[in-house]
């Protein structure tokens, strides 16, 4: 939030004590993913590999929502633009109508991948009781096939890639069976042996999971004439061809117009063998391009209710699976089995790669905590979108969270991390809302250190301490560009872990910008409250020093009168305003409006906001009144 909202403060003050209407849900059209599809997941995470293209389809559903009854609605036309639109089968003249009893339509998508995943915009035109809107969907045609091409007669081995040991060899007979159902059923009926006698030539692919859950492989076999053969073994052993085997497809396609295709289950952390070779003994030498479609499902990756169902580390029902899994269908959600409570002992980060929100019991109830290594407990990644709620995260080393992607933050309690609490990198946006972070130590921002974008809200920052002598703060905002927005922000009791070590509670840097509305200062160093050598502004806050600037509401060289740091109602630690405490009805209404989608007018622990004639500085809202739920 930018420093605008100062000027803007008493206009929204007075908006803000109006009750506003309810917004009414209007009628609409929605293009969903079909949750009904089956699809093959992701088999290799990385590594050189040959990619080809390949033919998918899939399709969107129409999905009527908010429909009353009579409500009409359709779409009149589709069309798939941008640069990589080429790829994908034309659109252009669909025409579904959908009413409030006639359920879903589907539009088809298909696609034909080239050596690079294409990229493309599907545009539709809706209406909705004669409401015209134009409808964007993003299209993504991957091509993430392993290829292989090589001549079993001649003993030519296709060249090895990671993942994937070849090798070649000779065996006196083949299997002689019908061709399994395209599925991921492990067929159950065991293989004749060919009565044909003679020596056959074969290429054996072995490949190898490197995912934590089972996974549906997809294998296509293209070959000049009817000369090649697949079967796939859980290891193959050419002395006895019968022995665990898991799928063939009978006989090979007679030419390149049309391909024999397998699908099957490799199991987690896996390897098995896919063995193509001579359908005849001493056949005529011909080729044979082998694929294995390792893509996701075209064109979308719909989301997954994931559940964590236990501590461990990793392995099935781990936190580290579910993240795994949840790799492959971005934005699913993550929750724990009820009653699930303790420590999760992690020996290594837990990694965010792809857009995720994981919910937790609370901070008071479930902790992440770091077992063992220099690391910190969770990193989450450039380009990828995250929430957490209802974590602690604990006993990190270089941090106990780093975030370089979009983070949002609720009811988290980050506590007791070497290195610090929370690390946002350059580019990072971090919005922390009704949280703690209390107990860690570090050089630099022992509680949190900015060099992106961050914005906290309803939280307190305490009892964090600096380990090295100069000039460095609890809070550290650095960088060109760096901005960092306090709002009923309680910083407080932080101190020097090192003696002689400096410890504002906030160092704002050359080039940064800091913003602080309804928030307080009070550290236990006496080097001073807020170091600026940037931009800084503030309103409607309390400084121990002269920090802040005059006027603007701010109250300086003023104690917030604090009761000790303590569970007062909620999940996390705060302090409670004594009953003289200069904090109580000095703020600003002007952050009372939903920031980013939050739930308007409450404070850390999720109580009232507005409880006597205005709103409280800092991060807990007093009363007089004893609340019923004992939230005071």
């Amino acid at each position: 939030m930018r420093s605008f909202i100062l000027a803007a403060a008493g206009v929204f003050a007075l908006a803000l004590l109006t009750p506003l209407p309810a917004l009414a849900q209007l009628p609409s059209l929605e293009l969903v993913p079909d949750p009904t599809d089956e699809f093959p997941q992701l088999l290799f995470q990385s590594g050189v590999r040959s990619q080809v293209g390949s033919t998918r389809s899939d399709a969107l559903l129409v999905r009527p929502v908010n429909f009353a009854a009579g409500t009409t609605g359709g779409v009149q036309h589709c069309a798939i633009t941008g640069s990589g639109a080429a790829a994908f089968a034309s659109v252009t003249g669909v025409n579904l109508n959908v009413s409030s009893s006639s359920g879903t339509q589907t539009i088809p998508l298909s696609c034909t991948s080239a050596q690079t995943n294409a990229q493309a915009t599907l545009s539709c035109g809706t209406s909705v009781d004669g409401q015209t809107q134009i409808r964007n969907w993003p299209l993504t045609c991957p091509a993430c096939a392993l290829r292989f091409t090589g001549n079993v007669v001649t003993g030519v081995v296709p060249q090895n890639v990671e993942d994937v040991d070849i090798s070649s060899g000779t065996m006196n007979a083949r299997l002689d069976r019908l061709p399994p159902a395209a599925t991921c059923a492990t067929p159950s009926q065991l293989p004749d042996i060919s009565p044909f006698p003679g020596v056959r030539r074969f290429h054996r692919f072995r490949i190898s999971s490197r995912r934590a859950f089972d996974q549906c492989v997809t294998v296509q076999l293209r070959a000049d004439g009817a000369t090649h053969f697949m079967v796939a073994y859980s290891s193959f052993n050419p002395n006895d061809i019968q022995a665990n085997y898991l799928a063939d497809p009978g006989s090979s396609t007679a030419d390149d117009d049309s391909a024999t295709n397998m699908s099957l289950t490799l199991r987690a952390n896996a390897a098995f063998d896919l063995v193509v070779h001579e359908v005849n003994p001493n056949s005529a030498s011909t080729n044979y391009t082998l694929s294995l479609d390792a893509c996701t499902r075209f064109p979308f990756f719909p989301p997954q209710n994931l559940t964590v169902e236990n501590l461990n580390d990793a392995g099935t029902g781990s936190l580290r699976q579910a993240l795994a899994q949840a790799e492959l269908a971005p934005n699913s959600t993550i929750r724990f089995a009820p009653g699930l409570t303790g420590q999760m002992l992690l020996l290594d980060t837990l990694e965010l790669n792809t857009n995720v929100h994981v919910i937790g019991p609370g901070p008071d109830r479930l902790e992440l905590r770091r077992f063992s290594g220099t690391v910190p407990v969770i990193e989450v990644a450039s380009g990828v979108t995250a929430s957490l709620s209802g974590l602690a995260i604990a006993q990190g080393q270089a941090a106990g969270l780093v975030n370089a992607g979009t983070l949002l933050g609720v009811d988290l309690h980050v506590r007791n991390n070497v290195g610090g609490g929370i690390v946002n990198q350059a580019g990072g946006i971090l919005r922390l809302r009704g949280s703690a972070i209390t107990g860690n130590t570090g050089a630099l921002g022992p509680a949190l250190l900015n060099a992106g974008d961050a914005e906290v809200v309803n939280t307190t920052i305490a009892n964090n301490g600096v380990t090295i002598v100069g000039a460095p703060g609890t809070v550290v905002n650095q960088g060109a560009g760096a901005e960092l927005n306090l709002y009923n922000t309680t910083i407080a009791s932080n101190f020097t872990a090192t003696p002689n070590a400096a410890n504002f509670a906030i160092d704002n840097r050359t080039g940064a910008s800091l913003v602080m509305i309804n928030s307080v200062v009070a550290n236990t160093s006496p080097q001073g409250q807020i170091r600026n050598q940037g931009t800084f502004s503030s309103a409607t806050s309390l400084s121990l020093d002269g920090s802040l600037s005059a006027g603007n509401g701010n109250l300086n060289n003023t104690n917030p009168v604090l009761a000790a740091l303590a569970n007062n109602g909620g999940s996390t630690p705060n302090f409670l305003p004594a009953a003289n405490s200069p904090l109580r009805n000095a703020g600003s209404q002007v952050v009372l409006a939903p920031l980013y989608g939050d739930p308007p007018f409450v404070d850390q622990r999720g109580a009232p906001r507005v409880q006597e004639s205005g709103v409280d500085i800092g991060a807990v809202e007093t009363s007089d009144t004893l609340l019923i739920d004992s939230f005071e």
